[in-house]
């Protein structure tokens, strides 16, 4: 039978999963993934375990909870708990250390921390409450916990989402999903049946590759040493980018052991950042 648009959102999901796969497979960039239930109530921020009882962390058809669908969308419209973005907070709660993200291969030191919310749930909350001590807290909220969280380990953390895009009306607030992928330079897919998943996977993945790449590249040799390293410049895009200060917020700095140039990209909006633009650097040799 068709799938109607209250399930379809789901089914194209897991049909053309494999799009995103094997666009980072085919770019050499390692990506772990992790299913995350909307019933934070339930499931509390715990990640969707197979049948066979393992977690749920690739995004492929081998992992793939047949029960998926069921569990991501339950609403029961109390608010924030069982919006996407509360189970993730929840998971991220429960861990005692940003360490356990690695250690259980929720994710690698070498790669950003990329999201992908996909929902056909609206979360137009401005307050989230389940009695907890983050009672109050709002979309702008969370972006900071998640960055300030992967902060400690010098990580850019983006939120991506597809779900149902808000009215514009005045009196609706915006989508809490809208929010957080502009504060953390993510990229928002609004919903409407029908969806062209595969053409939305596809663009999702070159983000994510580019972003990879972009950041992998952490450390620049520098051919010759320079006469004046205070006096070195760096430009990305054509634009100046300030560091080499001695501050912790230089966007870079250098390193005269390695006569390299090091990338701080954790403090640098990579958002606006186009394939070809280029990282120049200039100095006196």
């Amino acid at each position: 039978a068709k799938a109607s648009c209250d399930d379809e959102l789901a089914q194209l999901l897991k049909a053309h999963i494999t799009v995103y796969n094997n666009a980072l497979t085919a770019a050499q960039v390692h990506h772990n993934g992790v299913f995350l239930g909307t019933n934070a109530q339930k499931y509390d921020g715990v990640p969707i375990k197979s049948k066979a009882g393992a977690w749920l962390l690739k995004w492929d058809d081998n992992n793939w909870s047949t029960d998926y669908r069921y569990r991501t969308d339950q609403v029961f419209g109390r608010e924030g708990f069982n919006s996407p973005l509360w189970s993730m907070f929840r998971f991220y709660t429960r861990l005692p250390s940003i360490s356990d993200l690695y250690q259980h291969g929720f994710t690698e030191r070498e790669v950003p921390a990329e999201v992908m919310i996909v929902t056909r749930q609206k979360d137009i909350y401005s307050k989230y409450s389940d009695g907890t001590a983050q009672s109050g807290w709002g979309p702008l909220d969370y972006s900071k916990f998640f960055r300030d969280f992967h902060g400690h380990e010098k990580k850019s953390y983006r939120i991506s989402a597809i779900s149902p895009d808000c009215p514009a009306a005045p009196q609706v607030a915006e989508n809490a999903y809208q929010t957080l992928v502009r504060e953390t330079g993510g990229t928002y897919y609004p919903y409407a049946c029908p969806f062209k998943m595969d053409d939305t996977l596809k663009d999702y993945a070159q983000k994510v590759v580019f972003r990879a790449y972009v950041e992998g590249k952490r450390t620049i040799p520098l051919s010759k040493k320079p006469l004046q390293p205070s006096k070195i410049q760096l430009f990305i895009a054509g634009k100046v980018v300030l560091g080499n200060t001695g501050s912790i917020d230089d966007k870079w700095f250098y390193d005269n052991a390695q006569n390299a140039v090091i990338m701080q990209w954790h403090l640098i909006d990579v958002g606006t950042l186009k394939p070809g633009d280029k990282i120049e650097i200039r100095y006196q040799f």
